[in-house]
Protein backbone atom coordinates (compact mmCIF):
# COMPACT_ATOMS: atom_id res chain seq x y z
CA UNK A 1 0.00 0.00 0.00
CA UNK A 2 1.13 3.31 -1.08
CA UNK A 3 2.20 5.67 1.78
CA UNK A 4 0.22 9.43 1.46
CA UNK A 5 1.42 12.56 2.56
CA UNK A 6 -1.45 15.48 3.47
CA UNK A 7 -0.78 19.40 3.95
CA UNK A 8 -3.85 19.79 6.49
CA UNK A 9 -6.30 18.05 8.15
CA UNK A 10 -9.40 20.00 9.62
CA UNK A 11 -11.45 18.23 12.40
CA UNK A 12 -14.62 19.65 13.26
CA UNK A 13 -15.44 23.28 13.82
CA UNK A 14 -13.03 25.14 14.96
CA UNK A 15 -9.88 23.72 13.42
CA UNK A 16 -7.23 22.54 15.24
CA UNK A 17 -3.36 22.08 14.72
CA UNK A 18 -2.20 19.50 13.06
CA UNK A 19 1.43 18.92 12.47
CA UNK A 20 1.82 16.38 9.50
CA UNK A 21 5.35 14.97 8.78
CA UNK A 22 6.41 11.71 10.61
CA UNK A 23 3.59 11.76 12.63
CA UNK A 24 0.25 13.57 13.10
CA UNK A 25 -0.90 14.74 16.79
CA UNK A 26 -4.17 15.20 17.35
CA UNK A 27 -4.86 18.27 19.72
CA UNK A 28 -8.32 17.15 20.83
CA UNK A 29 -10.67 14.11 20.15
CA UNK A 30 -14.32 14.65 20.83
CA UNK A 31 -16.42 11.81 20.66
CA UNK A 32 -20.30 12.04 20.87
CA UNK A 33 -22.95 11.25 23.15
CA UNK A 34 -22.51 8.28 24.59
CA UNK A 35 -18.48 8.86 24.58
CA UNK A 36 -16.48 5.85 23.34
CA UNK A 37 -12.67 4.64 23.59
CA UNK A 38 -10.71 6.18 20.73
CA UNK A 39 -6.71 4.83 20.13
CA UNK A 40 -4.56 7.58 18.23
CA UNK A 41 -2.00 5.82 17.10
CA UNK A 42 -0.02 3.82 19.55
CA UNK A 43 -0.12 5.93 22.87
CA UNK A 44 -2.68 9.25 23.68
CA UNK A 45 -1.17 11.76 25.72
CA UNK A 46 -3.63 12.57 28.69
CA UNK A 47 -2.93 16.12 28.27
CA UNK A 48 -4.86 16.59 25.16
CA UNK A 49 -7.71 14.70 26.24
CA UNK A 50 -10.37 16.99 27.87
CA UNK A 51 -11.14 16.62 31.35
CA UNK A 52 -7.96 15.37 32.54
CA UNK A 53 -4.19 17.27 33.16
CA UNK A 54 -1.23 15.38 33.80
CA UNK A 55 1.40 18.11 34.48
CA UNK A 56 4.24 17.53 36.27
CA UNK A 57 3.36 13.80 36.92
CA UNK A 58 5.54 10.84 39.43
CA UNK A 59 5.87 7.79 39.43
CA UNK A 60 3.16 6.44 42.06
CA UNK A 61 1.25 9.45 42.21
CA UNK A 62 -2.21 9.23 40.86
CA UNK A 63 -4.75 11.27 39.32
CA UNK A 64 -8.21 12.50 41.52
CA UNK A 65 -11.03 14.97 40.39
CA UNK A 66 -10.59 18.63 41.19
CA UNK A 67 -13.21 20.60 42.47
CA UNK A 68 -14.10 21.29 38.76
CA UNK A 69 -14.68 17.42 37.67
CA UNK A 70 -11.02 17.84 35.97
CA UNK A 71 -8.76 14.48 36.79
CA UNK A 72 -5.64 15.75 38.14
CA UNK A 73 -2.17 14.65 39.38
CA UNK A 74 -2.77 13.98 43.01
CA UNK A 75 1.21 15.48 43.57
CA UNK A 76 -0.06 19.11 42.53
CA UNK A 77 -2.82 18.75 44.96
CA UNK A 78 -3.37 18.51 48.58
CA UNK A 79 -5.56 16.01 50.78
CA UNK A 80 -9.52 17.24 51.29
CA UNK A 81 -11.21 15.06 53.71
CA UNK A 82 -14.60 15.54 55.15
CA UNK A 83 -13.90 19.38 54.43
CA UNK A 84 -10.77 19.32 56.07
CA UNK A 85 -7.29 19.63 53.83
CA UNK A 86 -4.24 17.61 54.62
CA UNK A 87 -0.88 18.69 53.06
CA UNK A 88 0.34 15.85 50.90
CA UNK A 89 2.83 14.00 52.72
CA UNK A 90 5.20 11.59 49.90
CA UNK A 91 6.91 10.08 52.71
CA UNK A 92 4.04 7.88 54.66
CA UNK A 93 0.69 7.22 54.31
CA UNK A 94 -2.07 7.79 56.10
CA UNK A 95 -4.49 5.83 57.53
CA UNK A 96 -8.23 7.47 58.36
CA UNK A 97 -11.13 6.19 60.41
CA UNK A 98 -14.18 8.16 61.38
CA UNK A 99 -13.98 10.62 64.50
CA UNK A 100 -16.04 12.88 66.25
CA UNK A 101 -15.08 15.60 68.74
CA UNK A 102 -18.74 16.25 69.48
CA UNK A 103 -20.26 12.87 69.42
CA UNK A 104 -20.12 10.12 72.13
CA UNK A 105 -20.64 6.49 70.62
CA UNK A 106 -21.45 6.06 66.92
CA UNK A 107 -25.05 5.74 66.09
CA UNK A 108 -23.92 3.21 63.24
CA UNK A 109 -20.69 1.47 61.75
CA UNK A 110 -20.03 -0.75 58.91
CA UNK A 111 -18.81 -4.57 59.61
CA UNK A 112 -14.82 -4.19 60.34
CA UNK A 113 -15.22 -0.04 60.40
CA UNK A 114 -13.45 1.62 62.96
CA UNK A 115 -14.15 5.15 64.59
CA UNK A 116 -12.72 7.42 66.96
CA UNK A 117 -14.66 9.95 69.44
CA UNK A 118 -12.15 12.57 71.08
CA UNK A 119 -15.11 14.23 72.69
CA UNK A 120 -13.73 14.88 76.29
CA UNK A 121 -15.27 12.43 78.59
CA UNK A 122 -14.26 14.25 82.71
CA UNK A 123 -16.32 10.91 84.12
CA UNK A 124 -14.54 8.31 85.87
CA UNK A 125 -17.73 6.47 87.74
CA UNK A 126 -19.05 4.51 84.85
CA UNK A 127 -21.29 5.44 81.88
CA UNK A 128 -20.34 8.99 80.48
CA UNK A 129 -20.45 10.31 76.93
CA UNK A 130 -19.15 7.83 75.31
CA UNK A 131 -16.23 10.16 74.62
CA UNK A 132 -12.57 9.57 74.50
CA UNK A 133 -13.33 5.70 73.38
CA UNK A 134 -12.07 3.74 69.91
CA UNK A 135 -15.11 1.62 68.67
CA UNK A 136 -15.32 -1.00 66.07
CA UNK A 137 -17.74 -2.11 64.13
CA UNK A 138 -19.18 -6.41 64.61
CA UNK A 139 -20.71 -8.75 62.58
CA UNK A 140 -23.56 -7.72 59.47
CA UNK A 141 -27.37 -6.93 60.15
CA UNK A 142 -27.52 -7.81 56.54
CA UNK A 143 -27.73 -4.58 55.03
CA UNK A 144 -24.34 -3.86 55.35
CA UNK A 145 -24.25 -2.02 58.91
CA UNK A 146 -23.00 -4.09 61.55
CA UNK A 147 -24.75 -5.74 64.08
CA UNK A 148 -23.32 -4.08 67.30
CA UNK A 149 -20.72 -1.63 68.16
CA UNK A 150 -17.70 -2.91 70.44
CA UNK A 151 -16.05 -0.57 72.53
CA UNK A 152 -11.99 -1.57 71.74
CA UNK A 153 -10.34 0.99 73.52
CA UNK A 154 -9.18 4.89 74.25
CA UNK A 155 -7.99 7.35 76.15
CA UNK A 156 -10.36 6.76 78.29
CA UNK A 157 -9.35 3.77 79.07
CA UNK A 158 -5.26 4.45 79.12
CA UNK A 159 -5.67 7.27 81.57
CA UNK A 160 -7.20 4.85 84.27
CA UNK A 161 -4.02 3.47 84.06
CA UNK A 162 -1.63 6.49 84.11
CA UNK A 163 -0.41 6.00 87.80
CA UNK A 164 2.81 4.69 89.99
CA UNK A 165 1.98 0.53 89.97
CA UNK A 166 1.53 -0.07 94.06
CA UNK A 167 -0.35 3.40 94.65
CA UNK A 168 -3.94 3.35 95.10
CA UNK A 169 -4.75 6.26 92.93
CA UNK A 170 -8.48 8.21 93.04
CA UNK A 171 -10.39 7.28 89.97
CA UNK A 172 -8.18 5.11 88.49
CA UNK A 173 -8.03 1.05 88.37
CA UNK A 174 -5.76 -0.84 90.72
CA UNK A 175 -2.47 -2.21 89.61
CA UNK A 176 -0.40 -3.72 92.00
CA UNK A 177 3.89 -3.24 92.16
CA UNK A 178 6.33 -5.94 91.63
CA UNK A 179 5.77 -7.58 95.05
CA UNK A 180 2.09 -7.79 94.51
CA UNK A 181 1.11 -5.50 96.95
CA UNK A 182 -0.92 -2.27 96.75
CA UNK A 183 0.16 0.70 99.82
CA UNK A 184 -4.06 0.94 100.74
CA UNK A 185 -7.21 -0.64 100.36
CA UNK A 186 -10.63 1.35 101.18
CA UNK A 187 -13.69 -1.00 101.29
CA UNK A 188 -17.65 0.17 102.13
CA UNK A 189 -18.85 -3.94 101.92
CA UNK A 190 -17.17 -6.61 102.94
CA UNK A 191 -17.54 -10.21 101.87
CA UNK A 192 -14.94 -12.91 101.30
CA UNK A 193 -14.55 -16.90 101.87
CA UNK A 194 -10.97 -16.21 102.89
CA UNK A 195 -8.92 -13.81 103.34
CA UNK A 196 -4.88 -12.53 104.00
CA UNK A 197 -5.34 -8.38 104.80
CA UNK A 198 -2.34 -6.55 106.63
CA UNK A 199 -3.72 -3.00 107.10
CA UNK A 200 -7.49 -2.81 105.82
CA UNK A 201 -9.59 0.28 106.67
CA UNK A 202 -13.60 -0.22 106.69
CA UNK A 203 -15.48 2.36 106.56
CA UNK A 204 -19.35 0.75 107.75
CA UNK A 205 -20.28 -3.15 107.89
CA UNK A 206 -23.58 -4.64 107.89
CA UNK A 207 -23.98 -6.12 111.59
CA UNK A 208 -26.43 -8.65 110.74
CA UNK A 209 -24.63 -10.12 107.92
CA UNK A 210 -21.73 -10.31 110.07
CA UNK A 211 -22.97 -12.14 112.90
CA UNK A 212 -25.25 -14.45 110.73
CA UNK A 213 -21.49 -15.56 109.23
CA UNK A 214 -19.96 -15.67 112.58
CA UNK A 215 -22.72 -17.78 114.01
CA UNK A 216 -21.64 -19.89 110.97
CA UNK A 217 -18.00 -19.98 111.43
CA UNK A 218 -18.12 -19.94 115.30
CA UNK A 219 -19.19 -23.44 117.14
CA UNK A 220 -20.03 -23.52 120.68
CA UNK A 221 -18.72 -25.80 123.19
CA UNK A 222 -18.82 -27.33 126.45
CA UNK A 223 -20.89 -25.25 129.01
CA UNK A 224 -20.78 -22.28 126.35
CA UNK A 225 -23.48 -20.29 124.58
CA UNK A 226 -23.21 -18.42 121.48
CA UNK A 227 -26.46 -16.54 120.33
CA UNK A 228 -27.52 -13.32 118.82
CA UNK A 229 -29.11 -11.11 120.70
CA UNK A 230 -30.46 -7.39 119.83
CA UNK A 231 -28.15 -7.21 116.52
CA UNK A 232 -24.58 -8.60 118.74
CA UNK A 233 -22.48 -11.42 119.00
CA UNK A 234 -23.79 -12.84 122.45
CA UNK A 235 -20.52 -15.35 124.27
CA UNK A 236 -21.94 -16.68 127.09
CA UNK A 237 -20.46 -19.12 129.39
CA UNK A 238 -23.14 -22.16 130.84
CA UNK A 239 -24.15 -22.95 134.60
CA UNK A 240 -23.13 -25.69 135.86
CA UNK A 241 -25.31 -28.66 136.72
CA UNK A 242 -25.28 -32.19 137.70
CA UNK A 243 -25.20 -32.87 134.12
CA UNK A 244 -23.62 -29.85 132.39
CA UNK A 245 -19.98 -28.66 132.63
CA UNK A 246 -20.08 -24.92 133.52
CA UNK A 247 -19.47 -22.08 135.95
CA UNK A 248 -20.26 -22.82 139.28
CA UNK A 249 -21.28 -20.06 142.45
CA UNK A 250 -19.55 -20.30 145.47
CA UNK A 251 -20.54 -19.86 148.97
CA UNK A 252 -18.95 -16.99 150.29
CA UNK A 253 -19.38 -18.14 153.93
CA UNK A 254 -17.78 -21.48 152.80
CA UNK A 255 -15.22 -20.30 150.16
CA UNK A 256 -12.93 -17.08 149.74
CA UNK A 257 -12.64 -16.03 146.50
CA UNK A 258 -9.70 -13.50 145.62
CA UNK A 259 -10.34 -10.55 142.26
CA UNK A 260 -7.37 -13.13 140.69
CA UNK A 261 -9.85 -15.74 141.03
CA UNK A 262 -7.68 -17.81 143.59
CA UNK A 263 -10.52 -19.75 145.56
CA UNK A 264 -9.94 -20.83 149.15
CA UNK A 265 -12.02 -23.05 151.38
CA UNK A 266 -12.52 -21.22 154.31
CA UNK A 267 -12.77 -23.66 157.54
CA UNK A 268 -15.39 -23.32 159.81
CA UNK A 269 -14.37 -23.95 163.66
CA UNK A 270 -17.51 -25.70 165.90
CA UNK A 271 -16.20 -25.14 168.81
CA UNK A 272 -15.26 -27.98 171.82
CA UNK A 273 -17.60 -30.24 173.44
Amino acid sequence: MANYRVDKITVGSPDYKVIVGDYTKVLKVVVGVPASNVLVSNSVLLNDVVGITTDNIQEGDILVADENGILVNRASQVDKIDGKVYERDVERGKILIRRSPTDGTPTSLKSGELAYSYLPDPSYGGGGNGGDRLYFGVGSDGSLDAERIDIIGGKYFTDLLGHTHGINTPNTAAIVDSAKRINEWFVNALQADSASITNLSVSSINAADLIANLLDAISEGEGIDIRESDGKLVIAAEFATATNAGIVSLDSTQFNVSGTGQTEITTLDGGTF
